[in-house]
């Protein structure tokens, strides 16, 4: 085979590679567009960030791919021209594939913080403030993550800067113990979640109080009576935290007296407030709720009304749903013509020999 022929086909070959990335770049941005429309529905922010954060950084990696391609092909003349040699450009794509990855993770971090900072603006987001920091830190250890790749391609030798880091590494615990041990506390706190942003908690012997932020160093608690409670983390993941809002039920029990006289409806009566419960877009289907007749008391007949709700209703709407049910059983004993009791007694007077004979 001539050396026209073999250039020939060398070119033809490259041709062909580079025909193929252009499909590929085609295909994505068809993929990328079909994709992205679809999570715009989507609730979560991490699935539109992270498409996002990928769109053009894709581009960057198939021109890294391109120029891989195109370096075996280069003659040696122009090599020489350049007084270069191809191991020179041996450490681009390792570079340029880093590169590629900060773009992307530190765009995907960008994006979300911004998306944070939109939505608060509108309404409030549970431990916003933590996302926003663990933003800001993952940006930053990303960039010392890409210096160090990027010093180690080129050879440069990482002892002159890793042993002054190590001192420091082994100084920094002893001068700030405590602050990171809260750091790492706060980390915990995120990872865990023993209580969230609104939660009603006791943490260790403090009062009771709402939790108002939760961040990398100290979480706020609103107490009762206004003041904010500054807890640090490290003090939450060593103390027993109460959580009065974390519940797989929130629970109803009404005990309802009817009269004596009402005693033939009263079973009618349970078994319509029943099927109204049971029926309530907030009546926990997990568990068992039911209104029945109970006792026969003293001056009454009682009719037991037990109900689970979900546990993701607030206490506003427990009482709502509370209300509504004292308003639905008025209802229903008025639709059957019965009434309430109230405490009565009944005295029976008999008449004696003496007043009979006189």
């Amino acid at each position: 085979m001539s050396y026209i022929e073999m250039v020939h086909l060398a070119n033809i070959e490259l041709f062909v590679r580079l025909l193929s990335l252009f499909i590929i770049a085609l295909v994505y941005r068809s993929a990328w567009r079909h994709v992205y429309a679809r999570t715009k529905d989507s609730t979560s922010i991490l699935d539109t960030s992270f498409l996002q954060a990928l769109h053009y950084p894709f581009y960057f990696l198939l021109l890294l791919f391109a120029i891989s391609m195109v370096l075996p092909f280069i003659p040696g003349s122009l090599y020489k021209a350049i007084d270069k040699t191809p191991q020179h450009f041996e450490g681009i794509f390792s570079v340029g594939f880093t590169v590629f990855v900060l773009m992307v993770f530190n765009r995907f971090l960008s994006n979300i913080q911004s998306t944070i900072i939109r939505i608060e603006k509108n309404t409030v987001m549970e431990n916003s403030q933590a996302w926003i920091s663990a933003c800001k830190l993952g940006r930053l250890v990303s960039i010392l993550v890409f210096v160090l790749v990027t010093l180690s391609v080129f050879h440069v030798p990482m002892g002159q800067i890793l042993a002054p880091t190590a001192v420091l590494a082994f100084a920094i615990p002893f001068a700030g113990k405590d602050i990171l041990a809260n750091v790492f506390g706060g980390v915990m706190v995120l990872c865990d979640r023993p209580f969230t942003v609104g939660d009603y908690v006791t943490i260790a012997n403090n009062e009771e109080g709402t939790v108002r932020y939760i961040g990398w160093r100290v979480t706020q608690v609103q107490l009762r009576n206004g003041r904010i409670l500054h807890v640090p983390n490290g003090l939450i993941t060593t103390s027993t935290v109460t959580n009065y809002s974390e519940k797989t039920h929130w629970f109803v029990q009404k005990e309802i007296g009817l009269r004596y006289q009402d005693l033939e409806v009263a079973a009618e009566i349970a078994q319509a407030l029943e099927d109204w419960i049971n029926g309530h877009k907030l009546t926990n289907q997990r568990r068992v709720s039911f209104a029945k007749l109970y006792d026969l008391s003293d001056s009454s007949v009682i009719i037991r009304a037990r109900v689970y709700l979900k546990s993701s209703i607030n206490t506003k709407q427990w009482y709502a749903f509370t209300q509504e049910l004292l308003l639905k059983t008025n209802a229903l004993v008025k639709d059957k013509g019965a009434d309430f009791a109230f405490p009565t007694r009944t005295v029976v007077m008999e008449k004696s020999e003496d007043i009979t004979e006189s």
